[in-house]
């Protein structure tokens, strides 16, 4: 089988897997949560989305950058500098995300969620952890443009599958205490 078909049913295998767990999660997140503290998860979810703006496709361009880099047969050091390059952006960018909208999570907490069961303080640090995850998570666009570029779907969707596993069953219980008693 050829490497092209290879890539992409690795591609289509993880986003399916990926869909799969997603769906299958929720009802384990209403359980432990309830459905307030899932819209919690809602806003995480609405948060990164929007906040996938700040990429400016610079995932992409690694993608290109990389897979030409390789084609061409580059040095080694000259594909080192361009990913530090790029990870130092992503990084300040990570780091950003977190120190600004860290600092405003109590506003956030106060004036844009109305909570009727959890307390302001539950809110509070739910947003700060939903925005500590969205900055430090930040740089994984960049290193999955990176794998699809040097063709390694196949470890990039493994890496995949195993964390969105681990992430459908492992945020339930660790949001648990948010839970209104």
């Amino acid at each position: 089988m050829s490497l092209l078909r290879v890539n992409t049913l690795a591609n289509f295998a993880g986003q399916i897997s990926g869909t799969v767990v997603s769906i299958l999660v929720v009802p384990l997140y209403i359980h432990y949560l309830g459905t307030e503290a899932y819209g919690l998860v809602g806003f995480f979810l609405s948060l990164q989305s929007t906040l996938a703006i700040l990429d400016l496709g610079l995932s992409v361009t690694a993608n290109r950058e990389v897979s030409r880099l390789i084609a061409l047969k580059a040095e080694n050091w000259v594909l080192r500098r361009f990913l530090r390059t790029l990870e130092i952006f992503y990084w300040l960018i990570g780091i950003s995300v977190i120190a600004l909208l860290g600092f405003a999570s109590g506003w956030l907490a106060k004036d844009w969620i109305r909570a009727n069961t959890l307390t302001h303080d539950q809110v509070r640090i739910c947003i700060f952890l939903s925005v500590a995850t969205i900055g430090i998570r930040w740089p994984t666009s960049l290193y999955q443009g990176v794998l699809r570029g040097s063709e390694r779907q196949i470890s990039l969707n493994l890496v995949q599958t195993a964390v969105a596993v681990l992430k459908g069953g492992g945020a339930s219980p660790c949001y648990g205490w948010c839970r209104h008693p």
